[in-house]
């Protein structure tokens, strides 16, 4: 079920890109990745599927 936790993980980045922009908060892709423990461009990319969806 490896495919399912990725989705979880996915959903959950975007979820919560989503509520601290929603805040007002000023995002950074740098401390995103950091808090994710992912890197800049997966969260790059998190971004682009957020504005791919407007």
């Amino acid at each position: 079920m490896a495919y399912k936790q990725d989705y979880d993980k996915i959903l959950t980045r975007l979820t919560t890109i989503l509520s601290k922009l929603h805040d007002g908060e000023a995002l950074s892709v740098k401390e995103l990745a950091k808090e994710f423990g992912t890197n800049d461009r997966t969260i790059q990319r998190d971004f682009n599927v957020n504005s791919n969806l407007k």
